[in-house]
């Protein structure tokens, strides 16, 4: 999977520490994800999982790759040009996020 080798390869010397997301873009990504989240724990309880998963997995695919990733490569690719603060933004999201679907996704379906 492309995605998830870009999201390895940009994260390699990340650490684990919380940032604090700001950046409205970044936020946004990450409050929808956190509800997704929320709401498979709440499902776990009911038995009510799968549609809830298929609904992360949708997220995952359409828009955290088709658009959350298109938006921040330039970031990424040249950090030079943007406040280190957002850069540490970008790279905290995109592991919370991007490793964060992968773990509750995989062994559920198939990539």
């Amino acid at each position: 999977m492309e995605c998830v080798s870009f999201i390895a390869e940009h994260l390699k010397n990340q650490s684990s520490e919380k940032v604090a997301v700001n950046d409205p873009l970044i936020n946004g990504f990450y409050t929808r994800f956190a509800r997704r989240i929320r709401c498979i724990t709440v499902a776990s309880k009911t038995m009510n999982t799968m549609r809830h998963l298929k609904r992360l997995r949708s997220f995952f695919w359409a828009d955290f790759c088709d658009n959350y990733l298109e938006l921040i490569k330039d970031r990424l690719f040249n950090a030079q040009n943007y406040d280190q603060a957002l850069i540490a933004e970008t790279q905290f999201v995109l592991y919370e996020v991007g490793f964060g679907c992968c773990n509750r996704l995989h062994r559920l379906f198939p990539m």
